[in-house]
């Protein structure tokens, strides 16, 4: 948890509080959507590498998002979100059964937002990285669901990643109405075991959401 801490202390002056002082307009909003979410699972055998990608699953993201405008074509624009992340398994002996891990994250990204296009309808472009916490997680099958114990089970709680997207905003007075989809990619080998080095699990995302900016000026 400290290590947490001391991650978003660090996301946070990525922000550049200066920033604030010299925007041009300050927006404050909700986006929410799906997050298709999977997982990138190596494997070291012998001395080469096994990818598995596994099957994905349909989370939900919902959170708050702040628009900073340092010029009329870019804005800083963190965000606070509830994300869902996880992927799928297929087991097949006698008979056929799927399990489902979810891992629910708060996660913050920080993004630079590019926007081009004249009059109303403005695209927009996304690059940035992003800091997450699994507070909670299950795994579901036709038996039921069981609680993850992230501990117990040699799990990492942080994720450090990126994020790029593209989208669409329309300017309705006094905000912007968007539409958009981004691409989420973990670093943080999320294996916490002593077998750590052999064996890699990354999060992996396509995330598509609507929402709306409300634009106070400045």
């Amino acid at each position: 948890m400290k290590a947490l801490i001391k991650i978003l202390a660090s996301a946070l002056l990525l922000t550049d509080a200066t920033q604030l002082l010299h925007a041009q307009t300050l927006g404050l909003g909700v986006r929410g959507g799906v997050n298709i979410a999977t997982s990138e699972i190596r494997q070291k055998i012998d001395d080469s590498w096994d990818t598995d990608v596994k099957d994905y699953i349909v989370g939900v993201n919902a959170g708050l998002v702040v628009e900073i405008g340092v010029s009329d074509m870019f804005s800083i624009q963190p965000e606070v979100n509830y994300l869902q992340k996880g992927y799928k398994t297929t087991i097949e002996n006698s008979t056929k059964q799927e399990f489902k891990t979810y891992l629910n994250y708060v996660e913050m990204p920080i993004l630079l937002k590019g926007k081009f296009g004249a009059g109303d309808l403005k695209f927009n472009a996304l690059l940035g990285p992003t800091f997450g916490y699994a507070f909670d997680g299950k795994i579901k099958s036709d038996d039921g669901d069981t609680d993850i114990d992230f501990d117990k089970s040699n799990i990492k709680q942080y994720d450090i990643g990126g994020m790029a997207g593209i989208g669409l905003g329309y300017d309705v007075y006094p905000g912007t109405v968007f539409l958009d989809a981004r691409l989420g990619w973990g670093f943080t080998n999320l294996d916490d075991s002593d077998n750590s080095d052999n064996f890699k699990w990354r999060n992996r995302g396509f995330n598509i959401g609507i929402g709306y900016i409300y634009d106070f000026g400045y």
